[in-house]
């Protein structure tokens, strides 16, 4: 048998964050993490209807925020991109707890894209969010504008405007929302939406809203370290171009997280840049065998 690199194998990731698991998940990690009554989430429908986004207070996650921000500050600190953090079962349990929201607009069987990432943004170095973008965009909406797909994103330090909150153009306020092509921007500046949040809370957006993260100032105290997954109707074409969709409520195995992991590294680098040594790795990891 052929010995696997070390990069490929669970003993190293193991050794980065030992307090975390990868394929041993705690089912009890995964509890619903939002509870509303029928008028609370009719009045989710409704915001989500009108400016296509949504920002929650943080929720009753189950899942151990501070030691999954720790394990991303360690692989910063080890010069490996932080969406390796998605090797961990923490980092997709955290989104398994959201199914009542998710189920909620996207219905009973949604399905989870080929489409994560994680960002430790350093506001010692000047770093900033990913500029302006649309995630699907006119292809995420049916014709009469119903959504097919939302993406996840949840802080997991602070967001503040001095270390890169995020920024976005709310549906009902951009002129462009739901337009097929690229077109210049035609919203006015005071319709620009920040979006500061406290570590945990829940951001979610239909993949046709325009948004960013913020530009970071060197006096904020913390980085800005938070994820992402997005999320597709089932009875949706996968959104991710060549790429299967998944069910969200099983855990992808080892080898299937080291193959996502490469595939968006590759398919990003457009904007994260990658070393020659991390080209050569994710390459590698995005022709990971499943079996």
């Amino acid at each position: 048998m052929v010995e696997r690199p070390i990069w490929e194998t669970e003993a190293f990731w193991q050794q980065v964050a030992p307090d975390l698991h990868i394929c041993a998940p705690d089912p009890t990690l995964a509890r619903p993490a939002l509870s509303f009554d029928e008028a609370g989430w009719q009045g989710i429908d409704d915001l989500l209807d009108r400016e296509g986004y949504l920002q929650l207070p943080p929720a009753n996650f189950a899942v151990p925020i501070a030691r999954m921000a720790a394990a991303i500050t360690k692989l910063h600190e080890l010069q490996v991109p932080a969406i390796c953090a998605y090797v961990f079962d923490e980092f997709w349990q955290i989104f398994q707890s959201l199914e009542p929201l998710l189920s909620r607009v996207l219905g009973a069987d949604y399905r989870m894209q080929y489409a994560i990432w994680a960002w430790y943004i350093d506001a010692k170095a000047g770093e900033s969010g990913w500029p302006p973008h649309r995630d699907k965009g006119y292809n995420s909406l049916d014709p009469d504008g119903t959504t097919r797909a939302l993406t996840i994103w949840v802080p997991l330090t602070e967001a503040t405007p001095l270390n890169g909150c995020m920024y976005l153009v709310p549906k009902h306020l951009d002129p462009q929302y739901g337009v097929e092509g690229a077109t210049p921007a035609q919203f006015g500046l005071s319709d620009i939406r920040a979006l500061p949040a406290a570590a945990g809370s829940v951001l979610c957006w239909t993949q046709a809203i325009l948004h960013w993260g913020g530009r970071t100032v060197e006096r904020a105290p913390s980085p800005r370290i938070s994820l992402s997954i997005e999320f597709q109707r089932a009875d949706t074409p996968p959104l991710s171009a060549g790429m299967p969709v998944l069910d969200p409520m099983i855990l992808p195995s080892f080898r299937e997280r080291l193959r996502m992991i490469g595939f968006e590294l590759l398919h990003y680098q457009h904007i994260q840049p990658l070393t020659p040594q991390w080209l050569a790795l994710a390459q590698r990891f995005s022709q990971t065998e499943l079996v």
